[in-house]
């Protein structure tokens, strides 16, 4: 039975006995001006860096020629994501054959094997586009923006935060794929690998697909993501609204497609995926927020029964959640976030309906919770406060702690600017002033304000620190300033480690700055009349005035014995480091197989002998990598030939970056044989070389015949490329290979203890170049003590 409710004047009436809760729509009150005195930070510049920051997480193409000339194009592979099909050798996604098959006029309809999935944010300091913070981002702006667009207008920001807003709701229309009556089909949330995207150090724009492929994630009726699609939904339904009076056709679009994502998340239940990295808790809360969100954009009373219905005293919709009542007040001790945006509905709730008990109390307790006592709770005997540090920072938990806080201070300014009052406003700019710099580190925590010189220097981001050789301490210093990026910011002590290593304390993140670009926009409301934005803004061009460096003249290779190219080539002015690429066919494609070289020569080695390999070297600095070099080609000699016999190795390279901290071989052995072998007579040998006198450790992070049956040694080896082996032995426990069987895969994981780097370029038994399973000679196996595979250097 469908049930409906009905607008009546004063609140709402019960049809088919189902109600919500009583208030009548109303604009909120514009709050009392705070007391002021002179301003020692600018609300405005603070405002305007901070959104510069979305300008460093943007990814695909449209980016070059940007704001900021230090990033470019990157991850173009997302624009065709290929599926396995129309001439495409691989699905690069989760969908399975069949349903691909069943679907493939609308994931594919220029027949190019292919999705385009393009666009949107990185979600910190690494590539990733994951789900949650996407959307949560994205929604946050654009409610900041909804409720202090006189600020954005005043401050000469409008403009730009619409461009922001704008790349969100391309990259989600983009990824939504109807069918022929309007109903979402698949809708793709994730787009890369965390595991594979992390084990890469450099800029975006280096970043090769062939190394580090970025698979697509949907949400389709056989695998659900509910709390992705309506937290997708709620974005665009709050972009409907802030386009509406300027560009009513998108905003149309945006709302139809809001509206679908919202009935496909509705009918299709269940938790997205994330790798790990940020797993959902529930999908009750995105669900209400994308419903209050169309609510406020449509006023069609379905959204809101969906969201806050109740039946008598109880709640039917998705507040059940978390109110058992439709009496009492809800102790939020949390906040808006990422993955929990209860606290928004509850305000937006409260908005709506300014004559609802619940809801406002509600909004308010959390907000006195969070103000840890400088806003007393109503009730003087509740004594639930938020931890702060010594110098007063409200503190809820050590991983991010300044966005957590950032969020919350643009909910007490919006509860403040529709219920009236100052006292949350002026507990707001306490902590945002802590945040700019009066706190006991001295500096800013907002990378850039009020100036490079009293920030924090090093925040964890990839494309900021510019390394050409994939080092977090090369080079030491970030090249490029992170503008506006909020870091992690302080511990329960109001200590900050300032490195570029702290990924807790020092990295960034686009949901960081979501909760702080609001905030500014509120507190500049207040506070920041006649203060004015930066001029000429931003003043670094191509990293601090350089250009990229020119093609590397004077290319030549040569052939050398066992299976190596060597390479030469003349220097570029300018270049801080060079890019060697490879490919199979004369023209590309390319595959990266050395960055951050600092000579002019680089030996490729671990080739097939009488294979003809394609090169091509471009320089790097600064301001990016410029053009390729002309093509030269080689075909060098032959590896020596490998021992024949009924077993053979077979290798990929789990990780393809030579130059960070593991070393990741993958190893499946294979029985040719006759007769089944006992996998306790083998030794595998795999050679490299440790690069320092660090300890060494090692790791079975997968294997199919059981990790615990793979022991693993070091031993001192010796040879080019070689001064170490780790050999793998096996249990009894771990069987036999039958005769024309396998072990499957084997996946060890190296890492020295203090966690440096190797550079594994020129190991004996690496080959970035293999990705995939192949026989490889440079791995040796024995058997009962005696040579089968392998050749040893």
């Amino acid at each position: 039975m469908n049930q409906r409710l009905t607008m009546a004047k004063g609140g709402w009436t019960r049809v088919l006995g189902v109600s919500v809760l009583t208030g009548a729509i109303v604009m909120g009150a514009l709050p009392l001006a705070p007391s002021r005195a002179a301003e020692p930070y600018n609300y405005a510049e603070a405002l305007q860096k901070s959104i510069y920051f979305y300008d460093a997480e943007k990814s695909g193409p449209g980016v070059t020629g940007g704001r900021l000339p230090w990033r470019g194009d990157s991850q173009l592979s997302d624009v065709r994501v290929p599926l396995g099909v129309n001439g495409t050798a691989k699905n690069m996604t989760n969908l399975s054959s069949d349903f691909i098959s069943r679907n493939l006029s609308v994931l594919d309809p220029d027949g190019n094997g292919s999705v385009d999935v393009s666009g949107g944010f990185h979600d910190a300091g690494d590539h990733v586009k994951f789900g949650l913070p996407q959307t949560y981002a994205a929604s946050t702006l654009g409610w900041g923006f909804y409720e202090f667009r006189d600020a954005f207008r005043s401050s000469g920001q409008e403009a730009h935060m619409l461009e922001i807003l704008r790349w969100f709701s391309d990259y989600f229309l983009r990824s939504t794929f109807r069918d022929a009556q309007g109903n979402v089909v698949a809708f793709s949330y994730m787009v890369g690998d965390g595991g594979v995207d992390h084990a890469y150090w450099g800029p975006p724009e280096l970043q090769d697909p062939v190394k580090y492929p970025r698979p697509a994630t949907f949400a389709t009726a056989e695998k659900p993501a509910s709390d992705q699609a309506a937290g997708a939904a709620a974005a665009l339904a709050i972009m409907s609204l802030n386009m509406k009076d300027s560009d009513a056709a998108y905003a149309a679009r945006c709302l139809d497609t809001a509206s679908a994502l919202y009935r496909f998340a509705r009918q299709y239940r269940g938790l997205g995926n994330s790798d790990g990295f940020y797993n959902s808790s529930a999908d009750d809360d995105e669900l209400a927020w994308a419903a209050v969100w169309l609510y406020s954009a449509t006023g069609e009373n379905g959204y809101l029964q969906d969201a806050a219905g109740v039946s008598g005293t109880s709640y039917t919709g998705d507040l059940k959640k978390i109110m058992s009542s439709t009496t009492g007040t809800w102790k939020n001790t949390w906040t808006h976030s990422w993955d929990t945006v209860w606290g928004g509905v509850v305000l937006r709730l409260a908005e709506l309906f300014p004559a609802n008990a619940q809801y406002a109390d509600s909004a308010r307790w959390n907000l006195e919770y969070w103000s840890g006592g400088k806003v007393p709770h109503r009730d003087t005997g509740d004594s639930a406060y938020i931890p702060r540090t010594p110098a007063g920072f409200s503190f809820a938990t050590g991983w991010g702690s300044a966005r957590y806080n950032a969020a919350a201070q643009m909910l007490a300014l919006i509860y403040d600017k529709h219920k009236g009052g100052t006292a949350f406003t002026e507990w707001a700019k306490s902590q945002m002033d802590y945040l700019m710099g009066r706190n006991p580190m001295g500096y800013s925590y907002l990378v850039g304000f009020p100036s490079p010189e009293l920030d924090v220097k090093h925040p964890h981001h990839r494309a900021a620190h510019g390394s050409t050789r994939g080092s977090l301490t090369d080079p030491p210093n970030n090249r490029h300033i992170l503008w506006g990026a909020l870091v992690g910011g302080p511990d329960g002590s109001d200590r900050h480690n300032d490195l570029i290593t702290d990924y807790v304390q020092n990295e960034v993140a686009i949901d960081y700055n979501a909760g702080l670009v609001g905030a500014l926009a509120g507190l500049y409301a207040q506070y920041g009349q006649g203060q004015q934005p930066l001029p000429n803004f931003p003043p670094e061009i191509g990293g601090g005035g350089t250009a990229v460096p020119a093609a590397p003249a004077g290319l030549k290779a040569a052939a050398a014995g066992d299976g190596k190219a060597v390479l030469s080539w003349t220097a570029s002015s300018g270049a801080a480091s060079y890019t060697v690429k490879r490919a199979a066919a004369g023209g590309g494609p390319y595959t990266v197989v050395a960055t951050g070289v600092t000579g002019t020569g680089y030996t490729d080695t671990g080739l097939t002998g009488g294979t003809t390999y394609y090169y091509v070297v471009s320089a790097v600095n600064s301001a990016g990598a410029g053009p390729d070099s002309v093509q030269v080609s080689v075909t060098p000699a032959g590896t020596t030939p490998q021992p024949a016999g009924g077993l053979a190795v077979q290798y990929r390279a789990g990780n393809t970056n030579p130059a960070d901290n593991t070393i990741a071989p993958h190893f499946n052995i294979r029985n040719t044989g006759t007769s089944a072998v006992q996998l306790s007579d083998l030794r595998l040998r795999y050679y490299f070389t440790k690069d320092g006198s660090q300890p060494l450790g090692s790791w079975v992070d997968w294997a199919q015949i059981g990790s615990a049956n793979v022991l693993r040694t070091f031993e001192t080896a010796a040879g080019t490329g070689a001064d170490t082996y780790v050999e793998l032995s096996f249990a009894d426990a771990a069987g036999s290979i039958p005769a024309g069987g396998q072990t499957g895969d084997i996946q060890l994981r190296i890492a020295k203890a203090d966690w440096s780097n190797f550079n594994e370029a020129g190991d004996y038994s690496f080959d970035a170049s293999k990705t995939a399973y192949a026989d490889w000679g440079r791995i040796t196996l024995h058997q009962g003590g005696t040579l089968v595979w392998g050749t040893q250097p």
